[in-house]
């Protein structure tokens, strides 16, 4: 049997190589839903990473061997101990381990109404994480029939649970939704809520009547002229029209106070 030849690759060959495949993986991992397949395409990501940064990686310094004797006697290498060749032997640093934070530096929300918050554990998180992975995996491994199953227990289970109980409306007065729509204000849910929210809306209030005092002050009442008197023994219309149309506003002016 004839043994394959090895093929010889440079290195920014191998660096292009890894960049096209991480581009290719990343998309394909945006095609699927946390499964097993993914599972593998993740771990694919993070390999094809750790070599392109090994291969990007820059030395940090350098032994120069000269007749089998190191420049620079440390504890990775002394004098002596291998059989190398003489030149430069480039040294690099590993890569740090990621630090991970004991707590959460904010809340995140695994799905819609399940949310770890600020402050909670890493760890609880990172559980979360593989039993969800673990989930999917398990649920993506069964049968069509097997899948129905699960769905079905899952909705029986549901029923079991305690339903919260409606919120009752009644306590809250007609047109009260519009008006605190207006003023951007969100309704209140609960009566409790409602009363509190009274109390600070009253407050609200007295302090803007306070704040417009001025404007709120009572108004003087208007003079009322007295009655002209109509002498009916003349026709002069000039006179008693005049005094006819001044005790025509007096009298509205009068009917206006009442009201």
């Amino acid at each position: 049997m004839e043994l394959i030849k090895r093929v010889q690759f440079t290195k920014e060959q191998l660096i292009e190589a890894a960049q096209e495949d991480i581009a290719a993986i990343s998309d394909a991992l945006q095609c699927y839903m946390p499964c097993a397949a993914s599972k593998s395409l993740q771990k694919s990501l993070v390999l094809k990473e750790i070599a392109l940064a090994s291969l990007n990686a820059k030395p940090i310094g350098a032994f120069h061997i000269l007749d089998q004797q190191v420049g620079a006697t440390t504890d990775y290498i002394k004098d002596g101990e291998w059989p190398i060749s003489n030149g430069v032997i480039e040294v690099y640093a590993a890569p740090p381990a990621p630090v991970v934070p004991k707590t959460l530096p904010c809340s995140v929300e695994l799905k819609p109404g399940l949310i770890i918050g600020k402050g909670c554990k890493t760890e609880t998180l990172l559980t979360a994480l593989r039993r969800r992975a673990e989930y999917y995996a398990k649920l993506e491994a069964m049968t069509p029939e097997e899948r129905a199953k699960h769905g079905a227990s899952i909705e029986a289970f549901k029923t079991m649970l305690p339903q919260p109980a409606p919120v009752d409306k009644e306590f809250i007065p007609k047109n009260l939704d519009k008006a605190l729509g207006v003023v951007g204000v969100a309704l209140p849910e609960s009566k409790e809520e409602f009363n509190f929210q009274i109390e600070r809306w009253i407050q609200r209030l007295i302090d803007r009547v306070i704040r417009y005092a001025d404007e709120f002050k009572e108004q003087p009442v208007p003079v009322v002229p007295p009655e002209k008197w109509v002498n009916p023994d003349i026709n002069y219309a000039e006179e008693n029209g005049f005094a006819e149309g001044w005790n025509a506003c007096r009298a509205a002016m009068l009917k206006g106070g009442a009201k």
